[in-house]
C-alpha cells in the first residue's frame, strides 16, 4: 500500500519536470539555432601582430632609442585604429542584416 502512495505521488512530479526540462532543451536549441548562423569573417591579418620593443644597444644614443621606440608606438596605434574600425564596420553589418 505504501508503495503504491509513493508512486502516485511521484508521478506527478516527475512529469512536472520533464516539461520543465522539455521546454528548457526546446529554448536551448533554439537559441543554438539562431547563434549557429552566425559566422565572423576573420579579421585583417595584421591586427593580432604584436610591435617589437625598441632595442637600446650599449653606445646607441638615447634620442635615437626614444624616436625608436616612438615609431614602434605610432605603428602600434595606428594597426589598433584599422582593426577597430574592421570590427565596427563588421558589427554594424550585422546588426543591419547584411554580414
Amino acid at each position: 500500500m505504501l508503495l503504491r502512495v509513493a508512486l502516485v505521488v511521484s508521478m506527478p512530479m516527475i512529469s512536472g519536470f520533464s516539461c520543465a526540462d522539455h521546454a528548457l532543451r526546446q529554448a536551448a536549441e533554439t537559441t543554438g539555432r539562431a547563434n549557429a548562423g552566425v559566422i565572423l569573417p576573420n579579421p585583417p591579418a595584421d591586427c593580432g601582430a604584436r610591435e617589437p620593443y625598441a632595442a637600446r644597444g650599449i653606445g646607441v644614443e638615447a634620442r635615437i632609442v626614444i624616436r625608436r621606440s616612438d615609431d614602434a608606438l605610432d605603428r602600434a596605434n595606428d594597426r589598433g585604429a584599422r582593426c577597430n574600425g574592421w570590427y565596427l564596420k563588421v558589427k554594424s553589418g550585422y546588426e543591419a542584416g547584411r554580414p
